[in-house]
């Protein structure tokens, strides 16, 4: 999973942005489990890396199964009164389902930007309208920038605000 990583930097911003209401681990684990197929292809050395997870069909189940996983970790928190305040918008339903679907489709767009091998609408049309527009480079600088941004503002609402930054 080499570079899943420049992904948080979106899901960075949007916590920033909205930290009540967006689930940052929904969103990471969302992007890893989708970054899961590419590892094994290349391990494997079998291409192309991205198939079926990295379509719309694909990231759909994805964000299904990261929300089934955040939606019972949240009810056994609860079950066994495990409390982590700092955690606690992390598993309210929206975030868990925001973080999820962003992380999923924002996922298949981003790497649909960047890898030829993409067919994000399989199986309807093997055309990816995506690729080519930018190179890789802008891309992961953005996301870099991004994620950086959302550091600097998550720390700026803790420092004066002195609350829950999640």
């Amino acid at each position: 999973m080499p570079v899943t990583p420049f992904h948080f930097g979106a899901g960075l911003a949007a916590k920033a942005a909205l930290p009540a209401r967006f689930g940052l681990l929904a969103f990471c684990t969302a992007n890893v489990l989708i970054d899961i197929e590419p590892l094994y292809y290349a391990l494997t050395r079998q291409y192309p890396l991205h198939r079926f997870f990295h379509t719309l069909v694909g990231a759909t189940l994805t964000a299904l199964v990261t929300i089934i996983l955040f939606t019972i970790t949240a009810h056994l928190l609860k079950r066994w009164r495990i409390n982590f305040n700092w955690l606690t918008n992390e598993f309210h339903p929206t975030s868990i389902w925001f973080g999820a679907l962003s992380g999923a489709y924002s996922h298949i767009l981003l790497d649909s930007l960047v890898h030829e091998d993409m067919h994000p609408l399989s199986p309807f049309t093997q055309i990816n309208p995506f690729t080519g527009n930018f190179p890789r480079f802008s891309v992961e600088t953005i996301l870099v920038f991004m994620g950086l941004l959302g550091i600097f503002l998550i720390a700026i609402r803790f420092v004066f605000h002195k609350r829950a930054i999640w």
